[in-house]
């Protein structure tokens, strides 16, 4: 498995843009699915504003894994992929915040699994003593909030660094739905 990322690292790394115009790029990857023999790529193509380019064709990239010429098969804009994004919520329950933020943060939390779309997913941690995912990946708004809504402000200490890594972990998942 490290080849295969250190496949897909290079990968990224080696990724060459010829515009058209010429224009210089600035090509930021999001995302590397590897399911040897291909890789699917989540990129982001900004122009040079930094707004989102349209029209870009698959001939007008070319990419190299080592020494060897990658095939580039498609790109498409990710709202036509008909794929979902899969969040992760990780919320501070220490009593290191005041009840007001708290509250804050919860509504702020209802307002984003609100706005999920039909394919996308979330998942609830929580950090404070210990990490938990208190929901697991779920489209069920109403078993998120459910979710959020049972956080409360009880621990004394506040183990971010370590919901951070397990927040990455449980987002490098590759459920099938």
């Amino acid at each position: 498995m490290a080849r295969i990322r250190n496949l897909a690292i290079f990968f990224l790394l080696t990724i060459a843009l010829k515009m058209m115009a010429g224009e210089p790029i600035n090509a930021r990857i999001s995302q590397v699915h590897v399911r040897l023999p291909e890789l699917t790529v989540y990129l982001e193509l900004p122009d040079v504003n930094g707004l989102p380019s349209h029209g870009i064709q698959a001939s007008q990239l070319t990419a190299t894994v080592g020494s060897n010429w990658a095939a580039i098969n498609g790109i498409k804009p990710f709202e036509q992929s008909g794929e979902g994004v899969a969040y992760v919520l990780l919320t501070d329950i220490s009593r290191s915040l005041k009840p007001q933020q708290f509250t804050q943060m919860k509504q702020a939390l209802f307002g984003w699994i609100d706005g999920l779309q039909s394919n996308d997913r979330a998942a609830v941690m929580s950090f404070g003593e210990e990490v938990k995912v208190v929901q697991d990946f779920s489209a069920d708004k109403d078993r998120l909030k459910t979710a959020v809504n049972s956080l409360t402000l009880t621990d004394t200490q506040t183990q971010l660094y370590a919901g951070l890594i397990q927040a990455m972990e449980i987002g490098r998942r590759a459920d099938s739905t």
